[in-house]
């Protein structure tokens, strides 16, 4: 956790997110997965974001913290960001991550 504090931007400097996305597909197509889902969506390495985000909305309480994790920022102007105040405390930032429950059977 030392060492994800101490990064400023990316995570994992180098890596493009294309060729994240060609070798996903090329999984996928090797592992014989559907390229669309039941309702007609590409499935791609993006969607694990969607699902993530959408995951833990639906349990964690605070949007700013969730905002934090996936790298979004708060819409400027608004009434929230006057009061809000920024927050880098990697014990919240874990406990959004932990929230998150991997289970193929809940959306």
């Amino acid at each position: 956790m030392d060492w994800i504090n101490e990064k400023e931007g990316k995570i994992f400097e180098g890596v493009e997110s294309r060729a994240v996305t060609g070798w996903f597909s090329r999984f996928m197509n090797n592992c014989k997965v559907a390229s669309h889902d039941e309702y007609g969506n590409t499935r791609t390495f993006h969607s694990f974001r969607h699902s993530f985000i959408t995951k833990v909305r639906n349990v964690y309480p605070n949007l700013h913290h969730i905002q934090e994790v996936v790298g979004h920022k708060l819409q400027h102007g608004k009434t929230t960001d006057i009061y809000t105040h920024k927050v880098n405390q990697m014990s919240y930032l874990i406990a959004v991550v932990d929230s998150f429950n991997f289970s193929f059977n809940s959306v």
